[in-house]
């Protein structure tokens, strides 16, 4: 379950960042796509269906009970992170690219002189 790694280590820097006296006022909002994990997460009911995973991952169930971060929904086509672990259709991958920040070299005026070097 990424969203139990992604708390263990949103706990991590919350602690670090109390130890340099900035503590965060708040929840850490974790992004996930899976309502599944989302709602087992946050509804003690679902723990019948749930016995068979491992304990490690129901801690993200008690750092939700405390406030220190909470699962936000954010569907696949808007998971930018994707395009770091994915293997993506060129239209998408482009879309995600934008997302970033990140430009092609040719849009940013490159010329025949520096490709010759």
């Amino acid at each position: 379950m990424a969203a139990s790694f992604s708390a263990c280590r949103a706990t991590w820097f919350r602690k670090i960042l109390a130890d340099f006296g900035q503590a965060q006022i708040g929840a850490t909002d974790i992004y996930c796509d899976n309502r599944s994990a989302i709602a087992m997460s946050r509804d003690l009911a679902f723990h019948r269906w749930t016995k068979q995973i491992d304990i490690r991952y129901h801690f993200i169930r008690d750092l939700i009970t405390k406030g220190e971060v909470q699962l936000k929904y954010c569907g696949t086509n808007q998971q930018i992170a994707d395009i770091m672990t994915k293997s993506l259709s060129p239209g998408k991958h482009e879309y995600f690219r934008l997302k970033l920040g990140v430009t092609s070299f040719e849009a940013k005026g490159s010329d025949e002189s520096a490709s010759k070097m």
